[in-house]
Parts: structure tokens; sequence; C-alpha cells
């Protein structure tokens, strides 16, 4: 993830980067669910696939 970094990385940034990829890739998750499959504690529980690291960027 440090390959590409330029004078505005942080790590407060990164952690903030990947915390917001994660709830939008639950959200895309559950959004695919039927509907009886949509509860709160499906929409409260992060997956591992939920959190994918660009380490391109």
């Amino acid at each position: 993830m440090c390959k590409h970094r330029d004078h505005t990385f942080g790590n407060a940034g990164l952690a903030r980067n990947i915390v917001n990829e994660t709830i939008k890739n639950l959200d895309y998750r559950i959004a695919k669910l039927p509907k009886e499959k949509r509860t709160q504690e499906a929409m409260k529980t992060i997956l591992a696939e939920d959190i994918q690291l660009d380490t391109e960027k």
C-alpha cells in the first residue's frame, strides 16, 4: 500500500479509506441478498469478503 505514497499519505487517512470501502462493500453485499435475509444482524456483520485492500494505489 505504501509503494505509491506521496506527501499526503498518512495512516489515519488509510484507515478511514479502508473503513469507508468496507462499509460500501457491506452495503452492496446486503443489497444483493433477498429481502427476507436482510436482517439487522446481517447489516451489522462485516465479513472478510467486505474488506478488500487496494494495494495498487
